[in-house]
């Protein structure tokens, strides 16, 4: 249904370059929740218009929704990690639901890396956020995203009691 929208976008006299934008992602989102191997180039073209469209509300989403494919074991992906800052980077600096969950993403992005105290960082300032927001849907995402840029056995008691509040809000 997607790919029938983008060809009448086409079809239409007026450019509409946000319209496009939205119905990539959402293509792209909807290829990934099928698990086809097409949607991470559906997600980079959304990524690639947002970037051109100067909009950062869709580039923050297209860079969600690219970071939903999981961890690689001792891989960090160079490409994702890269679109993750560069959205953090054009959105607002105010709290938002967008930027709590974008820090926590990028803190799951780097977990292979050597940056411990970077990723402790971008959690603590996602969960800060999510708190001051009072989202429960937020709260949510970034402690279980959390969970996972910080997993290890010297986390375990942090772990729990997210686990714990995870249950909680649900």
């Amino acid at each position: 249904l997607f790919d029938a929208a983008l060809r009448v976008l086409d079809l239409t006299a007026e450019r509409d370059d946000k319209r496009r934008g939205e119905l990539v992602l959402a293509r792209g989102q909807a290829q990934m929740h099928a698990g086809e191997d097409a949607a991470r180039d559906c997600l980079l073209e959304a990524v690639a218009l947002a970037q051109q469209l100067g909009d950062s509300d869709l580039l923050g989403r297209a860079a969600l929704s690219l970071g939903g494919f999981g961890l690689s074991p001792g891989i960090v992906d160079d490409k994702l990690v890269g679109v993750l800052e560069d959205a953090l980077a054009a959105v607002d600096a105010s709290d938002s639901a967008l930027r709590a969950r974008l820090l926590v993403r990028l803190a799951v992005a780097i977990y292979w890396s050597q940056q411990p105290d970077r990723r402790e960082g971008l959690v603590d300032e996602a969960i800060a956020i999510a708190r001051r927001l009072g989202d429960p849907a937020t709260l949510a995402f970034v402690l279980d995203q959390a969970r996972i840029a910080t997993s290890g056995p010297d986390n375990l008691e942090r772990e729990l009691s997210w686990v714990h509040e995870l249950f909680a809000l649900s």
